[in-house]
């Protein structure tokens, strides 16, 4: 996703305690295909008066042909089987061997400084292929789906958008209706050639795996582990542990009148009514 914001007018605007308090909270965010046709983004502070949120508009521009975005990710290993001590050991080896340590790079010029950086790519990727496993391919979410129920699927999509407009529009929808109710009926082919696979899959486990197919049904996913790379006191946390108290502490430290100037003065005003025009 790209993010279409440009400028530094504030999305937000508000007054707390007789502070006024601005941010840019909002964002608009579209596809890499969708962000060219996007136009004339900008906050309208005089669209809305009774909102402490400013509108945001923008344009949607028709283009003939929208250039189809090549995947550019470099995320080429899969970080979860790394042997991190390999990793760092394979790294500093050939950062020593390629001599990038010892580049002046105030004397570099524009294509040294490419190829200094092209060596530490080099270097980066070869250490996670000495320390980690490569990233599998995506798996096909629906390998029963084929051209023929695609087809289907955007003529009912199509009819349906047809039969909505013409009753916008007060025209007679009788006969699109009927159009729109035959293309429902071919449809059912979408729901039979599902049903058909899962009971492929299900009948597909033979006596030896009897346990198979059923385990990959009701298998529960692993725990996302918490960050355990927290720094803290100049140093980095070393479990989930430490890391979850080192957040508490930081967020919601213990609220000690004697230490807390803060607290003691948003203690003594709890009780004191804002003063404010009725509405």
């Amino acid at each position: 996703m790209v993010i279409c914001n440009e400028g530094k007018v504030a999305t937000f605007t508000a007054v707390r305690h007789g502070v006024s308090a601005t941010s840019i909270v909002d964002i608009t965010m579209a596809s890499e295909n969708l962000i060219q046709c996007v136009a004339e983004w900008r906050v309208n502070i005089e669209a809305i008066q009774n909102s402490d949120h400013n509108s945001i508009t923008f344009k949607l521009e028709k283009h003939d042909k929208i250039t189809a975005s090549k995947r550019t990710s470099t995320y080429l290993f899969n970080n979860k089987t790394a042997k991190w001590p390999k990793f760092h050991a394979c790294l500093q080896n050939s950062i020593q061997k390629s001599k990038i340590l010892s580049t002046n790079f105030q004397n570099c010029t524009s294509i040294e400084i490419d190829n200094v950086f092209k060596s530490l790519t080099d270097s980066i990727r070869s250490s996670c292929s000495e320390s980690m496993k490569m990233r599998k391919g995506v798996k096909s979410i629906n390998p029963w789906w084929n051209q023929e129920l695609q087809v289907l699927k955007e003529n009912c999509i199509k009819l349906h958008h047809k039969l909505n407009w013409l009753s916008k529009n007060h025209i007679p929808v009788n006969a699109a209706a009927l159009v729109n109710a035959e293309a429902k009926r071919q449809c059912k082919a979408l729901r039979e050639a599902s049903v058909n696979n899962f009971r492929e899959f299900c009948t597909n486990q033979g006596k030896e795996d009897v346990w198979s197919i059923t385990n990959r049904i009701i298998k529960d996913a692993p725990l996302q582990r918490p960050p355990t790379t927290l720094h803290k006191d100049g140093r980095f946390t070393e479990t989930s542990f430490e890391t979850a108290e080192a957040l508490i502490r930081h967020f919601y430290p213990d609220d000690n009148p004697d230490v807390s100037v803060k607290q003691r003065a948003i203690r003594s005003q709890v009780k004191a009514f804002i003063s404010t025009s009725n509405d």
